[in-house]
């Protein structure tokens, strides 16, 4: 092997090569009390390359990125947004995905279409394909050919009950990859955390997320199916991107940044191109501005509810639960107002810690009337969504060093009461149902469109 004459082999070693150009000397092996020390390779962090630079381009250019949108759930919100989309010509058919197999019945009885009404009238009617069930085969007649088998999915939003969301992804996870972006729009925050933790362990594969919250004014025209929604006003849809994490603590992989990055915002685009959504995409601090209201009113209202066992009105009348529900939003608040996100946007954070926000809820609470659904929840010994609720402020709380005794009393005197309605309904056999104003149970597939049943039950003999 012929080399240059510049090129040297060992330290202190003479270049032969210049007389002896076909001789390639031996290298020199030092004692081990003279050897220079092997020095670690130092870690070097590697940037995110500007968006619009020549490398950011290159990465985009080689991207295939894809429009075809499934939604999971059968909420109000995720039937106006297929609605939505469906009125979009330019993007694939939306494709739901349903999670109990009478819904594939209900889309062929009421014309394979989704119509929603609004004060002015109906708008006109659009085609949806047929939602695919993801849910296991039911019956002995079923075999699991029955059933067509999913793809890889690319783009995924999620909006249903927020105690079904980790079990379905568990059923879905050989379709969804680094590849895939899931939009998440229920009701609670940490769905993401415990998603990473359990299902998508792998930093490399787990998929591209982003946050979504949406305020439209839905409800179900249950006389005419549930196809048909009444859209009494309309609202928006308001979307973060979250980053993706890097496998280590300091070397940061440019090109899955990028490529998760840019599929993220392929996504929150043909949200925000869809005609009827009012779709935008905003930083963490704007979106969790319109996110936490609902949230925080939520997690101390039904939350009180279920301890107390009383109705909405029974709060903002009784001086012993007004003082619970106003020590526990002084306590949210304090958390709130730990958060990071809102350093760069501290106006965001003064709604509150004003005094608005807090009349603002309370007059919500006066105006709230019936039962919450988590009562019916706790009845027939469904799960509730506290821990993305009250679960996720305390997190925070320990996060950032402040208080979070009262929620943590309030989660144990709920979680108490559902046990004990749990070992209830094991020694209990149903007999029979019958309707009965105000006691809302037997939930569909999102939780909140409820029919209104009790059961009976008789003591089995011990």
């Amino acid at each position: 092997m012929y080399s240059p004459p510049s090129m040297k082999w060992t330290r202190n070693t003479p270049n032969t090569s210049t007389n002896i150009p076909f001789y390639r000397p031996p290298p020199v092996v030092l004692p081990p009390d003279i050897r220079e020390e092997s020095r670690p390779a130092e870690k070097v962090r590697m940037t995110l390359p500007a968006e619009g630079s020549e490398e950011y381009q290159e990465v985009l250019a080689s991207l295939r990125l894809s429009d075809k949108i499934h939604i999971m759930g059968f909420t109000r919100e995720a039937r106006y947004i297929t609605y939505c989309l469906a009125g979009t010509p330019e993007l694939p058919p939306a494709q739901l995905l349903a999670q109990h197999p009478n819904i594939l019945t209900k889309w062929g009885r009421e014309g394979r279409q989704l119509t929603v009404y609004t004060p002015k009238g109906p708008m006109p009617s659009r085609d949806v394909i047929m939602p695919k069930y993801i849910g296991p085969p039911r019956g002995t007649s079923r075999n699991a050919t029955e059933f067509t088998r999913l793809q890889h999915i690319s783009n995924l939003l999620i909006s249903t009950f927020d105690g079904s969301i980790y079990t379905t992804l568990l059923h879905m996870r050989d379709y969804i990859d680094q590849d895939t972006t899931i939009c998440l729009l229920n009701e609670g925050l940490g769905v993401v955390e415990h998603l990473n933790e359990g299902i998508f362990t792998d930093p490399d594969t787990r998929p591209n997320y982003v946050l979504g919250h949406v305020d439209y004014m839905l409800a179900t025209k249950r006389q005419i199916g549930d196809f048909s929604m009444d859209l009494k006003a309309p609202g928006k849809m308001y979307l973060t991107a979250l980053p993706r994490e890097s496998p280590g603590e300091s070397l940061v992989s440019t090109r899955p940044r990028v490529v998760g990055r840019a599929r993220a915002q392929h996504l929150i685009k043909l949200l925000c191109q869809t005609p009827g959504l009012d779709a935008g995409g905003f930083p963490m601090s704007l979106f969790l501005r319109q996110k936490l209201p609902s949230m925080v009113f939520s997690s101390l209202t039904d939350a009180i509810s279920v301890a107390l066992g009383c109705q909405y009105d029974r709060i903002s009348t009784s001086p012993y639960a007004v003082g619970l529900w106003h020590d526990l939003l002084d306590e949210t608040v304090t958390v709130i107002a730990s958060l990071p996100e809102f350093k760069e946007h501290p106006d965001a954070l003064e709604y509150f810690t004003g005094r608005r926000f807090k009349d603002d809820l309370f007059a919500k609470l006066r105006n709230k009337r019936g039962a919450s659904t988590w009562i019916a929840r706790v009845r027939t010994g469904m799960q509730l969504p506290m821990p993305y609720l009250n679960g996720w402020f305390v997190k925070k709380a320990k996060e950032n060093g402040v208080p979070h005794s009262a929620h943590n009393t309030l989660m144990s005197m709920v979680r108490t009461r559902h046990e004990a309605r749990m070992e209830e309904l094991k020694g209990q056999i149903p007999m029979y149902v019958y309707k009965t104003d105000g006691d809302l149970t037997n939930p569909d597939e999102d939780g909140q469109n409820m029919v209104p049943i009790r059961y009976v039950y008789i003591t089995k003999n011990k």
